[in-house]
């Protein structure tokens, strides 16, 4: 029953990334919510081994003001994306501190990407592998191209990035990032039926830790105050969920909201957004011991695409990232701090 339950919300899944693989900026699909009884949470053997990295989060380096309303991803710059080339093909992110793959390597299968990594020698350095999906999501920018092309290159352009994080319950899907800056699970390999037109190209670009980082056991605190601190980047979240509403409302009530003796409060960015969720969950994707009234809905976030005429939001069934006009009612979920 499990089995056939999961099948069927990760057909839905598919149609959501099918759609996130539009070019960014392009028309958003219409908004169909999940009706019924909620699924049982599904838990990864992994989720109670897993560490959480300590770092600091990355930007998204949004530049397209598309609202008067104040409070979208423009108004705030916290640790702003930087990159320093190293001159050897490798690029150290001054933010994180890891260090990647100028070039990437062109049109790999998963299994591919994974050895390619684990065996490269670049740059003296032999400690190469995939990134986890946090890790990759964090390259992207906000303004054209998703990946900075000022410092990344790539062997062979392609549809979608690999990243080593499996989905939740389906071993047989990876992680990954696509050419208009979206998040979706992909099958880790092509059904033979899929033609060469048609068929999805994956890049590999591998990155190495500069440094051991701290890691932290819990990826939450509760504050008792109703919000929660992310103990991995310093976020602090307000712990119920807001209600629905359209997008520039959400704006206006985060920059409004006094909680936890705090006025600071914004919608967060995608990456913010995207930072709550834990890919060994899902349905939904986030820890319900933090969060147990969150509904496996869409989110808000404040970021728009490039051309700023959408809005990008999370789906936290899933915790993919897409996008959809800012006139849907949507969940919202307000944000402070971090480091």
């Amino acid at each position: 029953m499990m089995k056939s339950i999961l099948t069927v919300f990760l057909s839905m899944i598919i149609c959501t990334l099918l759609s996130a693989d539009l070019f960014a900026g392009g028309r958003p699909h219409n908004l169909v919510k999940p009706t019924g009884p909620p699924v049982p949470q599904v838990i990864s053997p992994e989720h109670d081994t897993r560490a959480w990295s300590v770092r600091k989060l990355p930007d998204t380096g949004q530049q397209v003001k598309s609202t008067d309303v104040f409070g979208s991803d423009t108004a705030y710059s916290i640790n702003t994306p930087s990159f320093t080339d190293n001159g050897d093909n490798t690029i150290t992110d001054n933010i994180t501190g890891i260090m990647w793959q100028k070039i990437s390597k062109g049109d790999n299968s998963f299994d591919q990407a994974v050895e390619y990594c684990k065996t490269l020698n670049l740059a003296g350095y032999e400690n190469w592998r995939l990134p986890d999906i946090d890790e990759l999501y964090n390259l992207i920018n906000l303004d054209r191209p998703p990946i900075n092309s000022k410092y990344f290159l790539n062997e062979k352009e392609a549809n979608t990035h690999y990243s080593s994080t499996t989905l939740a319950g389906d071993d047989n899907r990876v992680w990954g990032i696509n050419r208009g800056g979206g998040i979706g699970a992909y099958p880790k390999n092509e059904p033979s039926s899929v033609s060469a037109e048609r068929r999805r190209i994956f890049n590999t670009r591998c990155v190495r830790d500069t440094f051991e980082a701290k890691k932290v056991k819990e990826h939450f605190s509760d504050n008792k105050d109703n919000t929660v601190r992310d103990n991995s980047n310093g976020l602090v979240w307000q712990k119920a969920e807001a209600g629905e509403m359209a997008w520039e409302d959400a704006l206006r009530y985060c920059e409004n909201l006094s909680l936890g003796g705090k006025d600071d409060w914004r919608l967060p960015n995608v990456k913010e957004s995207r930072s709550m969720c834990d890919y060994t969950l899902y349905s939904p994707s986030v820890d319900l011991q933090y969060f147990p009234g969150l509904k496996t809905t869409w989110h808000w976030t404040s970021s728009t695409t490039q051309r700023g005429r959408v809005v990008w939001y999370i789906n936290y069934v899933s915790s993919s990232a897409t996008y959809s006009e800012r006139t849907e009612k949507l969940e919202v979920r307000c944000v402070r701090g971090g480091f």
